[in-house]
């Protein structure tokens, strides 16, 4: 399955459109938040094996980072895969890989979540792409600080802040005072509507701030057991998978002779990326 293209990729068919009348039939179909989220982690977990089994296989995995060498020449790509191939592999053989970057994670995730819960996830991921901009305000596929807002206005995910150290964070008390960051730059005009968006997050507790833990044996008991969670380093320079104290993250200049994903300890990660917001999906954790 596309992770880029999960929106289209789940389109719900005629027949399955029509099943909607009988709400009593939807209930049952419908998966509650805390297995929708074991759900979503799950597809995250799919989709790094079968990047790794592909290069176990034939030498080429399912995905590329989308600025990648390999993205970013595409009239080489077949003599690029070709030489990428393992003995024996040929490109009739394999499935074309595609495009991928840490954005398009979160949007693929989340629209697992919402779809195995019958629930519309159109508007959240379509808001989450308008925010990618106009000019020099325009990032790429979208903002992924506007997702996990969403997630928590819509879907009832609890929002972190997380510093390693508060004395080298420049957005640590404007937070913390606030509920809400980054303190600037937080409104851009949408690149489809064309109408203004807040990019900003609201932190959903004074209490909700995972501080100066570079020392710590482990996170906090409230985040240590979520198994799905969204998250936001630098204000959404970097987005990543939060599942259970290890993240998974997507690195978008790796080819697809490369893992392209990965997986490490949160307490890791955070020593590249000291300061963000987690969303963390609702359930008994």
């Amino acid at each position: 399955m596309d992770v880029r293209d999960q929106t289209a990729a789940l389109t719900a068919s005629a027949n399955q459109r029509s099943i909607g009348t009988d709400n009593a039939m939807l209930l049952q179909m419908a998966a509650s938040p805390s297995d929708a989220a074991i759900r979503a982690i799950q597809f995250v977990e799919d989709t790094i094996e079968a990047q790794n089994l592909g290069l176990e296989l034939s030498g080429v995995g399912r995905y590329y980072g989308d600025h990648s060498y390999f993205a970013q020449h595409p009239k080489r790509r077949e003599a690029l895969l070709k030489r990428m191939l393992k003995r024996g592999a040929s490109l009739d053989s394999i499935p074309y890989p595609e495009p991928i970057n840490c954005v398009e994670l979160l949007f693929a995730a989340m629209t697992v979540y919402r779809d195995v819960q019958l629930k519309p996830w159109g508007g959240i991921i379509g808001r989450a792409r308008d925010s990618r901009g106009l000019g020099n305000q325009w990032v790429p596929s979208g903002r992924g600080t506007v997702l996990l807002e969403e997630a928590r206005v819509q879907d009832g995910f609890t929002t972190w802040y997380y510093s390693r150290d508060t004395t080298t964070d420049d957005f640590y008390h404007y937070v913390k005072k606030h509920l809400y960051g980054p303190p600037s730059g937080h409104v851009v005009k949408g690149a489809d509507s064309h109408k203004k968006i807040d990019v900003g997050i609201h932190i959903s507790s004074a209490n909700n701030f995972l501080v100066n833990f570079a020392k710590a044996p482990s996170l906090p008991s409230a985040l240590k057991d979520v198994p799905f969670a969204l998250g936001a380093a630098d204000w959404g320079t970097h987005t990543f998978i939060f599942s259970c104290g290890y993240i998974y993250e997507d690195h978008w200049a790796q080819g697809p002779d490369e893992p392209v994903f990965e997986k490490k300890s949160f307490l890791d990660f955070s020593k590249e990326w000291p300061a963000g917001v987690i969303a963390a999906a609702p359930g008994q954790w």
